[in-house]
């Protein structure tokens, strides 16, 4: 369905392409995430041997979604300290409402 001067040879160049193309000219991310789905199934569809739907950027700085799941991780990781450290004060305070 995109007209191109001249078709890119792999499948993950055509990928990139029509990602950062529907990115580029959307809204916002859900809006590109339905043009992208859209288009893929117009253009690859479900039986050519490719992924049904693998967002893929041309970039080599990552995604959004990865970023995430790096300060996810430590977001998790400062709660989980954070709850170590304060077990034992926690604890002695209980045990100090109970005994005095």
């Amino acid at each position: 369905m995109l007209n191109w001067a001249s078709p890119p040879a792999l499948i993950d160049d055509y990928t990139g392409l029509l990602w950062d193309r529907c990115f580029a000219n959307s809204e916002s991310s859900f809006v590109a995430l339905y043009t992208f789905t859209q288009v893929w199934s117009w253009d690859i569809g479900a039986g050519k041997g490719a992924h049904s739907i693998p967002l893929k950027g041309t970039g080599k700085q990552g995604d959004l979604t990865s970023w995430k799941v790096v300060w996810r991780q430590w977001w998790y990781l400062g709660v989980v300290a954070q709850v170590v450290t304060m077990t034992p004060v926690i604890f002695s305070a209980f045990i100090a409402g109970v005994l005095g």
